[in-house]
């Protein structure tokens, strides 16, 4: 959580200190990992999922399936 006046990352609207903290994006997402650099766990988490759906379509494209089912064809 930060500042609010710092445009960055933060959970929740609440004041401690003075000071007062808002929400800017919902934690758990790959865009709170990438653009506000939220390290939290649930964005870190978010992040490498997205990793592993990169590596898989990667791996996929490269070594395509070999379908034997011909899908609304006459036999």
């Amino acid at each position: 959580m930060r500042l609010a006046n710092d445009k960055k990352t933060l959970d929740w609207i609440e004041e401690i200190g003075g000071e007062q903290y808002e929400a800017k994006f919902t934690h758990g997402t790959v865009y709170g990992y990438n653009k506000f650099k939220c390290r939290c766990e649930f964005c870190k988490e978010a992040k490498a999922l997205s990793n592993q759906r990169a590596a898989l379509k990667r791996a996929v494209k490269a070594n395509p399936p070999q379908s034997v089912l011909i899908v609304g064809g006459a036999a």
